[in-house]
């Protein structure tokens, strides 16, 4: 299985991959044409991004302080299975 490996969004693509159930991170960094190593740090790029996106729109658009935005995402990280 191959897939295309352009663009920003790789990391995004690869943390999909893990929705499917039994699919390991070796298989991964194989369809994309990568090592283990590398898809595991697309892996943890695309955990990165999310956490950020989660922590602009928890200050920008829902208005939470920046002291408690920490907290809410080390929850969320912890409860993150990617």
């Amino acid at each position: 299985m191959q897939f295309p490996h352009r663009g920003p969004s790789t990391s995004l693509r690869v943390s999909r991959c893990f929705e499917i159930p039994g699919l390991t991170i070796e298989q991964v960094g194989t369809a994309f044409g990568k090592s283990r190593a590398t898809s595991a740090r697309m892996l943890a790029a695309a955990r990165q991004v999310l956490l950020d996106d989660i922590r602009t729109r928890l200050v920008g658009t829902i208005g939470v302080r920046v002291d408690e935005v920490d907290s809410l995402v080390d929850f969320v990280r912890s409860r993150l299975d990617l």
